[in-house]
């Protein structure tokens, strides 16, 4: 799947927003220190990420600062996406 920031950002946010009726958040806004994710929903949000995208996680990947903002969100996924094209 061949996805640019504006696509990926608007796809985790409407997933974060079935989980978390408080609003959107900021792109940069830390999901784990205003609760919004925690490590738990983080692991659900990489089986989401990798079904959608058609992406793999690796070990390195699964940092949970890979995760703490849309935005940090957005450029993993726009990475593994690039490096799916490219293979």
């Amino acid at each position: 799947m061949s996805s640019n920031r504006v696509e990926v950002t608007q796809i985790v946010l409407d997933y974060l927003a079935q989980y978390d009726t408080s609003g959107t958040p900021d792109f940069d806004e830390d999901l784990f220190e205003t609760g919004r994710v925690n490590s738990l929903f983080a692991i659900q949000l990489v089986g989401f990420l990798e079904s959608t995208f058609r992406i793999k996680m690796s070990i390195d990947d699964l940092d949970l600062q890979k995760f703490s903002t849309v935005n940090r969100i957005a450029d993993l996924v726009l990475t593994k996406t690039a490096t799916v094209a490219g293979a």
